[in-house]
């Protein structure tokens, strides 16, 4: 979901147009690589469309320290590029309202 995409955040316009040309070309680089992989069944290909937000920088909040590292916290792998599920039934507390938003 939304909640968990990586971001880009500039502070200048040469930021965004230069950031926003590196991920056209990266992303016309994937799509070459998805042409390869054609005859390979969608679940078993993987994604080849960026879905990293660029905007603009805005305040900036640091996650609550028990949302920090939490995935190392568990024992789990979480190095760029990682590919292993992350198990979410481990981060549930059932005494905390899970769509309520921080205060």
């Amino acid at each position: 979901g939304k909640q968990y995409r990586s971001g880009i955040y500039y502070h200048s316009a040469s930021q965004r147009t230069d950031t926003a040309q590196a991920m056209q070309q990266v992303q016309a680089q994937l799509l070459e690589e998805e042409k390869k992989v054609k005859d390979v069944p969608p679940e078993e290909k993987g994604d080849f469309k960026i879905v990293t937000d660029l905007r603009a920088a805005a305040e900036f909040w640091s996650a609550e320290p028990r949302h920090q590292q939490y995935l190392e916290k568990l024992g789990m792998p979480s190095w760029k590029g990682c590919q292993s599920p992350i198990h979410t039934s481990l981060f549930l507390d059932p005494e905390e309202d899970q769509d309520e938003a921080p205060s």
